[in-house]
């Protein structure tokens, strides 16, 4: 009897510990492990964050008369202020770079002259090839109507009929293939030939006034008519100078200005005198929007994306260790939110419906809070809907219910 009450109290000991463990297994599994955040306030900046290309604001091209060159008075690097003579040219007849100019001038009209009449010859041959083309059409569907009456008569004789008109139609049918082929191996002059001819007939029209005004005021000196820094000179002692291309550059190397370029997406987002930060190694320097151009410009890829809008900032820090033609690191702040109510961006939910909601921790559960999202940066967003040191959820995952244990 002893030896029953015995077994019967160890099984009763086994069953309860089997049953604490279930319950405390039960308990362990019920818990999700997260990472929480403490909601703060602070402020919100946010920025857009590119790279530009560092360029002067004062760029001034000289440029000489179609003449010798006599002498290069600088050399690049060489600082210069208003009233230096930068170069100076042989004295000559300057009569024979006008004529030669308006030879090249006169030669791009004629270029462009030549362009639209076998323009307008192509034209005039595709109107008369289609021309032939309609008439063969008529031709063919005035021997189909035929045809189809023949039919209809039901009479013997007239299958030779319908055979002569259907040898006929044959060869209409080839005819027109003849004319269509040629037709379509005819194409217009496209826009790009005429840009491209009137391009380089206001490119001969300014050589040619320029060395009319150097005719005219006789110019010997190419004077600097500001101070600056000469960063490319084109021309050599001896050589010929040429109104093409600018003999001598000089620009100002303390007024810096950052290029960049800007998507679609964000040029919306950018306005005038919105500041910035350029970046340069570990050197920070303070800039404002200067610029914003009218019109995107589209690059050589088909894709429409890739049109971008230039947009300047202005380096507003005086003397800035900047490059020009150097690459620099642009932070545009597009909005900025002070003494907000903030979280970590990854603590929020967005549905499909617009709706967000975070999960704040409270007694070991996730309970769910919708809030209203304000300004938003890349790692932090304005929020309504929850309070300065209330514990929040980051990343949580779709196991993250209203109510669900965590820890």
């Amino acid at each position: 009897m002893k030896k029953k009450i015995i077994a019967l109290v160890i099984s009763a000991a086994v069953i309860a510990s089997l049953v604490g463990l279930t319950v405390m297994t039960k308990n362990k599994n019920k818990y999700q492990q997260v990472k929480t955040t403490t909601v703060s306030r602070g402020d919100i900046d946010v920025y857009l964050s590119t790279t530009a290309a560092i360029k002067s604001q004062s760029t001034k091209e000289y440029y000489g008369p179609q003449a010798k060159v006599k002498k290069v008075k600088v050399e690049v690097g060489d600082k210069v202020t208003k009233g230096d003579v930068l170069a100076t040219f042989e004295s000559q007849d300057l009569e024979t770079p006008v004529e030669q100019a308006r030879i090249q001038y006169n030669n791009a009209l004629l270029q462009k002259q030549e362009l639209v009449e076998q323009n307008n010859k192509v034209k005039s041959n595709i109107s008369d090839l289609n021309s032939k083309i309609d008439k063969i059409n008529s031709q063919i569907k005035q021997i189909d109507n035929n045809i189809n009456k023949l039919k209809q008569l039901k009479n013997p004789a007239s299958a030779t009929q319908i055979e002569q008109l259907n040898g006929q139609k044959s060869t209409l049918t080839s005819q027109k293939a003849t004319l269509v082929q040629q037709k379509d191996s005819l194409s217009t002059v496209s826009d790009v030939k005429f840009q491209e001819a009137d391009n380089a007939i206001k490119l001969n029209k300014l050589s040619l006034d320029t060395a009319k005004k150097n005719l005219a005021s006789g110019i010997k000196n190419i004077i600097a008519n500001r101070s600056g820094v000469v960063t490319q000179i084109n021309i050599v002692e001896g050589g010929i100078s040429t109104s093409q291309q600018a003999a001598i550059v000089v620009q100002n190397l303390d007024n810096l200005k950052a290029v960049l370029s800007v998507s679609r997406y964000d040029a919306a987002k950018v306005r005038l005198h919105q500041k910035a930060v350029i970046s340069n190694s570990d050197e920070n320097y303070s800039g404002r929007v200067s610029y914003i151009a009218p019109t995107a410009e589209t690059s050589k890829s088909i894709n429409a994306d890739d049109a971008t809008l230039e947009v300047d900032v202005k380096v507003t820090d005086k003397k800035p260790d900047l490059k020009v033609g150097f690459q620099a690191d642009v932070d545009i702040l597009l909005n900025k939110a002070e003494n907000v109510i903030k979280i970590p961006v990854e603590c929020v939910k967005t549905d499909k419906t617009g709706k967000s909601v975070v999960y704040v921790v409270e007694n070991k559960k996730a309970v769910e809070r919708e809030v209203k999202v304000g300004v938003k940066s890349d790692t932090d967003a304005e929020v309504q809907g929850i309070k300065v040191g209330e514990k929040v959820i980051l990343n949580p995952t779709d196991l993250i219910k209203n109510g669900t244990f965590v820890k």
